[in-house]
């Protein structure tokens, strides 16, 4: 039988972080796609990908202030 040595405290803290932040890009990957959707649906496109989210569509939305979005 092989025995496996125990990964240090540090070790696990490391992975916990990866973890965490693998749930977070899948969460930000998901709303960005749910939202470029809905975009979609009312004939805005924008690039496929994180760059999405950035100041330059969020300056595009503000701009053009959607019914749908008049109430933020």
């Amino acid at each position: 039988m092989r025995f496996v040595e125990l990964k240090s405290q540090d070790r696990l803290d490391l992975q916990t972080l990866h973890r965490a932040r693998s749930r977070l890009v899948a969460a930000r990957k998901t709303l960005v796609n749910q939202l470029r959707a809905i975009l979609l649906e009312r004939g805005y496109t924008f690039r496929q990908g994180a760059r999405f989210s950035n100041g330059r569509s969020i300056r595009f939305l503000r701009s053009r202030r959607p019914t749908f979005l008049s109430a933020f």
